[in-house]
């Protein structure tokens, strides 16, 4: 997945590079909304969800949680592409 957030999502993008768990974070910059990235990842068929409900002040709308547990390898190219296509987007 952290190859696939190299090679297709935005420069100013932001991630983690977890040692395991389920989970890696993206921080987005700050002319987006992770409220609205999600919505629109959604739309895309792509599933992430807004770092809001994790941080007790406004942090989390700069951040997006993704999974990367349960999806193949195909799903997880195919799903960072989209996304990148989301990010520039909008």
């Amino acid at each position: 997945m952290l190859e696939c957030f190299e090679s297709e999502l935005p420069a100013d993008v932001g991630w983690t590079r977890p040692l395991g768990g389920f989970f890696t974070w993206l921080t987005l910059p700050d002319r987006l909304d992770a409220l609205d990235v999600a919505t629109r990842a959604a739309d895309a068929g792509v599933a992430v969800v807004p770092g809001n409900p994790f941080f007790p002040d406004d942090r989390g709308r700069r951040h997006v949680r993704v999974c990367f547990s349960r999806a193949s390898l195909d799903e997880i190219e195919q799903g960072v592409r989209l996304l990148g296509a989301v990010l520039r987007a909008a």
